[in-house]
């Protein structure tokens, strides 16, 4: 499928097995950013933090915090600092930290707040730590006990990485800055909070009703539709002759010839019809595609916003073929595109992360002297 744009969704509350991703070699500046180091000099500065030597600022036993009267250690929350940092210097646009107490743009996006980069790296690990702390709290005051095959284990992220020994996860760990213990502990915890999401919605969010899914849907302006597609350009993204492309556009002229003239009480199940038997677009399933802005091309996402549900477009001519576009009512029950989840859960989904967010403000914190002298400009300092 050619005519879609790719989007990338975030999210905080990650597993250790997901931040592996994103953490592991973080001291090498390619694993960080997806720069060749050697590619001018300023970009080999941002290969000289020293993430052990940053680690090593205060004791790993330091006492940072109390949440919901549970410890915070420094290493703990140095590790999300690092997972801060490491978001920051994803952006192809930053390969070190030059100013700390420049605004970052990407806490808004994230937190909705405006922060430094300083403000930022505290921020996010300050609410790694209370939200954690808070789904614990949570998770024993419901009486909920969970299986041990319901977390994800050293055994598991080794099968998944075809991993042959122990040594080599404890090099995956190193490399992450994050001890075995606190891979387990942060593991055990996502999974006390789907358990916390399946108690309150469900497996699938199928407590949720279909208004309070649309809801959801029309707060990140999801749409469905589903079209007849004719390419004008071959699998290699060549285009057709001028003399090819207008064959083209005379068969998609006829096929909504057929569809102006159809006369039942059934339109869609027509153009399902006629979809059937000139679609060229495989990978479009039975009920189209659900999507959000900025998924799909502007000309299709334009044609869409203009239809009513159960109306179709007159030809619509992207670069990659002519389209007649039918807008459904969204399923709720359907997964967007780009995505692996159903709109229910995402919905069951967006809703607990709100309640969670609720209990956070109430939990009772408490702060050591220590956590007033950590800062990560001198904390992250370029060798």
């Amino acid at each position: 499928m050619t005519f879609k744009k790719q989007t990338r969704v975030t999210a905080l509350l990650l597993s250790a097995f997901m931040l592996f991703t994103m953490l592991t070699a973080c001291g090498s500046l390619d694993a960080i950013t997806g720069r060749d180091a050697s590619a001018d000099a300023s970009l080999e500065a941002a290969a000289t933090y020293d993430f052990s030597a940053a680690g090593e600022y205060f004791a790993a036993d330091t006492v940072i915090m109390t949440v919901a009267g549970s410890q915070v250690l420094w290493d703990e929350f140095y590790y999300w600092m690092l997972t801060a940092v490491s978001n920051i210097l994803s952006d192809k646009d930053v390969a070190y930290i030059e100013d700390w107490d420049a605004e970052f743009s990407g806490a808004y996006d994230m937190f909705g707040e405006n922060m430094t980069y300083s403000e930022f790296v505290i921020y996010y690990a300050h609410d790694a730590v209370t939200m954690y702390r808070t789904i614990e709290a949570k998770f024993d005051e419901k009486g909920l006990t969970l299986n041990e095959d319901e977390v994800f284990t050293k055994e598991d992220y080794m099968e998944y990485y075809n991993l042959e020994s122990e040594d080599e996860f404890t090099k995956y760990l190193e490399s992450s800055y994050m001890s075995e213990e606190l891979f387990n502990y942060i593991e055990t915890v996502a999974a006390k909070y789907y358990m916390l999401l399946e108690n309150t919605y469900g497996a699938d969010g199928e407590n949720l009703t279909d208004e309070e899914v649309l809801e959801y849907v029309d707060s990140y302006g999801y749409m469905q539709a589903k079209h007849i597609m004719l390419y004008t350009e071959d699998e290699e993204g060549v285009a057709y002759s001028d003399e090819k492309k207008a064959e083209v556009l005379a068969s998609a002229e006829e096929i909504l010839a057929l569809l102006n003239s159809y006369e039942g009480d059934d339109l869609e199940g027509y153009f399902d019809e006629l979809t059937a038997q000139y679609n060229e677009d495989t990978d479009m399933g039975s009920d189209g595609y659900i999507f959000t802005s900025g998924d799909m091309v502007a000309e299709f996402q334009a044609a869409v916003e203009g239809l009513s549900e159960n109306e179709y477009s007159d030809i619509v001519e992207t670069d990659h073929g002519y389209h007649i576009i039918f807008r459904t009512a969204v399923n709720p029950d359907g997964v967007p595109y780009g995505g692996y989840d159903t709109l229910r859960y995402s919905a069951a989904y967006t809703r607990f992360d709100s309640i969670v967010s609720a209990w956070q403000e109430e939990v009772a914190v408490e702060y050591s002297e220590i956590y007033g002298q950590i800062s990560p400009m001198d904390i992250f300092t370029l060798s």
